[in-house]
């Protein structure tokens, strides 16, 4: 396992978080230090949005609570879990970005306690059994705004090389991409399920045929692909799109056919403090941390439908999630399908870009 960053209320410098433990790690009233029962480990993805995350929730909750908040990044690989949970145990609540079976889901993770975590905004498909989804980021059709007199619309017109050509980007992860395809193939969105990967691959293999096809695995480097002119038009991430529109770079995006892939929060199975564990989820799917969130790390997703009114008006009616954009996206990835069928279809995608 890969040796956990600790950050412990580092991003409001050391003047700030000093007065913030003071006050939170400390009984109401008594002025009794907390104990380590009342301390909650939080593994998070660290980098920006661990950065982002120490403003809009984990201090927030801190200070409201009185819980100490004692933050560790990782990989977001599952070893790096399984590894936890085999090991020292020290982890409560873990950031989860990938799918996991629900073999592992079971072996690794307590059930989540929907009488606790009962934010009203969140919609059915975000409570999963082990894992409740709270903020996404959208696979959306991205091109150069300087390269195309009649912008592409569709995901069918990303497939189209003769009407828009140029070098294609794709991402080399088969979780939307399967999604992007099948719907530049003509499968409806709410058809998409349960994924045709056999067609998909195949759709993928006609625009490789057809084109210039270049893979990124970043959003970093998406951006860059664009950027540099390596790449005109493709798949991109709405977040970085936006931020890279507002650093003066000519690309835009368009929500049609947007497909949003959520990150969850789960509870260590083995952890002591479950019950801080689950009122840290209620709080951090709170429409008011969801807003703070996406308004922070500019084109985060909100999972709580009630965070869109909480917003800036420009900022809301970029979100994917945006009610006003329902019958333009295609919605929200199927964790649960991905989470039964993520195994054996990575394993088939691995193969399959292996020999091309």
């Amino acid at each position: 396992m890969p040796t956990a960053r600790r950050i412990w209320v580092s991003a409001l410098g050391t003047a700030t978080a000093l007065a913030l433990l003071g006050t939170a790690g400390c009984s109401g009233g008594g002025g009794e230090q907390k104990s380590a029962e009342q301390t909650l480990v939080i593994a998070d993805g660290g980098g920006s949005y661990h950065d982002s995350q120490m403003k809009t929730t984990f201090l927030p909750f801190q200070e409201k609570t009185g819980i100490t908040v004692d933050v560790q990044s990782y990989d977001y690989s599952l070893g790096a879990i399984k590894a936890q949970a085999r090991g020292a145990g020290s982890w409560d609540v873990v950031s989860i970005g990938n799918p996991i079976s629900e073999a592992d889901q079971a072996e690794l993770f307590a059930p989540i306690d929907y009488g606790v975590v009962k934010q009203p905004g969140l919609p059915e498909d975000a409570k999963l059994k082990y894992q409740t989804l709270y903020v996404g980021y959208a696979r959306v059709p991205a091109y150069r705004t300087d390269k195309f007199d009649t912008p592409p619309q569709t995901w069918a017109d990303i497939w189209d090389t003769e009407r828009f050509p140029g070098t294609r980007q794709m991402e080399n992860y088969p979780v939307g991409t399967l999604e992007v395809a099948l719907m530049a193939d003509g499968v409806a969105p709410e058809d998409l399920y349960p994924l045709d990967v056999d067609r998909a691959l195949a759709k993928i293999d006609e625009l490789m045929e057809s084109g210039k096809v270049i893979w990124w695995a970043a959003g970093a480097e998406m951006v860059q692909n664009f950027a540099n002119g390596v790449a005109d038009i493709g798949v991109g991430w709405n977040g970085r799109l936006i931020q890279a529109q507002n650093e003066g770079f000519p690309v835009d995006y368009t929500l049609d056919g947007a497909i949003i892939q959520g990150t969850s929060w789960a509870v260590m199975k083995d952890s002591k403090r479950k019950d801080l564990a689950m009122q840290f989820i209620d709080f951090a799917t709170s429409p008011e941390v969801a807003a703070a969130d996406a308004a922070d790390f500019v084109g985060n997703v909100p999972m709580n439908a009630d965070a869109i009114p909480l917003m800036d008006a420009d900022l809301a009616d970029k979100i994917p999630s945006n009610p006003k954009h329902a019958d333009t996206i295609a919605g929200w990835v199927d964790w649960s399908w991905w989470s039964e069928n993520f195994d054996a279809v990575y394993e088939k995608w691995q193969e399959w870009f292996a020999n091309h």
